[in-house]
C-alpha cells in the first residue's frame, strides 16, 4: 500500500510540472501539497488517495492493538466501533481541532473506522463461512434490512462526509453478505476463473488511476467529458488496460503495485 501511496502523488506531481495544459491538476505544482498529501492523504486534487491512508493507519492501529492486548484485541476492537459512533452522533468530529487543515482526513478515517472493525470481527469469527449454511434465511434477512432501512429512518441523520452513521455501516455489511452467499466455489470454467484472477489483479490500479485517466482523456472522448455511464466505463476499461499493461511490464519489481 506505501508504494502505490507514495509514488503516485510524486508521479502526478512530476507530470503536472511538466504538462501546464493540464489544467486540473494545475494547483498539484507545488511541493506544500505533495508534502501534506504524502504525510496526510488531503493533497489538493488528490483526496481519493486519503484511502489509502486510511487502510495504512486502520492497518496499523489493528496491528498494535493486537500485539498489545493479544488475548483481549477483539474486545478492544470493537471499543473502537462504539468510540467512531459516539464521535460521529455527538458530532465531536465537527468540533475537533477546527482549524487544522487536515481535518477533513480525520473524519474520514472516524467514519471508515467502523468498517473495518465488522470486517476485522466479521473475519475472526468465521461469520461469512457460518452464513454459508443458512444461505436462504440469510438472504431473506439481508433483503428485509435493506427495505426496513431504505423505507424508514431507523437512525437519525448526523453530519458526514459520505460513510457517516450505522446506517451505512449496516447496509454495507449486508452487501457484503449478500455477496459471499454467492457459490465461487463452483465455478469450474477455467476461462471464467482467469479472467476474474487477471481481472481482481488490478482493481487496485483501476483505483490508482481511474482520476489522472479521466480528466487526460475527457478532451478527447465526449462521453468522458459529459459524465456519463458509457464515459465511466471507458475510464475503468482505459484504467485497466493502463494497469495490466504496467504489471506486466514491471512484474519482476515492486513497481507492479502501482497497478495492481
Amino acid at each position: 500500500m506505501l508504494i502505490p501511496y507514495i509514488l503516485w502523488p510524486i508521479i502526478i506531481f512530476v507530470f503536472c510540472n511538466l504538462n501546464s495544459n493540464y489544467t486540473k491538476f494545475k494547483k498539484l505544482t507545488s511541493y506544500d501539497i505533495l508534502i501534506f498529501q504524502l504525510l496526510t492523504g488531503q493533497g489538493q486534487d488528490l483526496f481519493h488517495f486519503w484511502y489509502l491512508f486510511d487502510l495504512i493507519t486502520t492497518t496499523l492501529l489493528f496491528m498494535g492493538i493486537i500485539k498489545l492486548w493479544r488475548e483481549n484485541h477483539l474486545f478492544i476492537i470493537n471499543l473502537l466501533l462504539i468510540f467512531s459512533y459516539f464521535i460521529q452522533y455527538s458530532e465531536y468530529h465537527k468540533r475537533i481541532v477546527p482549524y487544522f487543515r487536515g481535518i477533513e482526513g480525520l473524519r474520514r478515517f472516524i467514519e471508515l473506522l467502523p468498517f473495518a472493525v465488522v470486517g476485522f470481527t466479521l473475519k475472526a469469527f468465521n461469520i461469512l463461512k457460518i452464513l454459508e449454511n443458512y444461505k436462504f434465511n440469510t438472504f431473506i434477512m439481508c433483503v428485509f434490512i435493506f427495505y426496513l432501512f431504505i423505507e424508514y429512518e431507523i437512525f437519525i441523520k448526523i453530519f458526514g462526509i459520505s460513510y457517516h452513521g450505522i446506517k451505512i455501516n449496516i447496509l454495507s455489511t449486508c452487501i457484503v453478505i449478500l455477496f459471499s452467499l454467492f457459490p465461487s466455489n463452483k465455478i469450474t470454467n477455467k476461462y471464467v476463473i482467469y479472467f476474474l484472477k487477471i481481472f481482481t489483479n488490478h482493481s487496485g490500479g483501476i483505483f490508482y488511476l481511474h482520476q489522472l485517466v479521466h480528466f487526460f482523456f475527457k478532451p478527447y472522448y465526449k462521453e468522458i467529458r459529459d459524465g456519463t455511464f458509457n464515459g465511466v466505463i471507458q475510464v475503468y476499461f482505459i484504467s485497466y488496460i493502463i494497469s495490466m499493461i504496467g504489471a506486466n511490464v514491471l512484474c519482476k519489481t515492486h513497481l507492479k503495485f502501482l497497478f495492481s
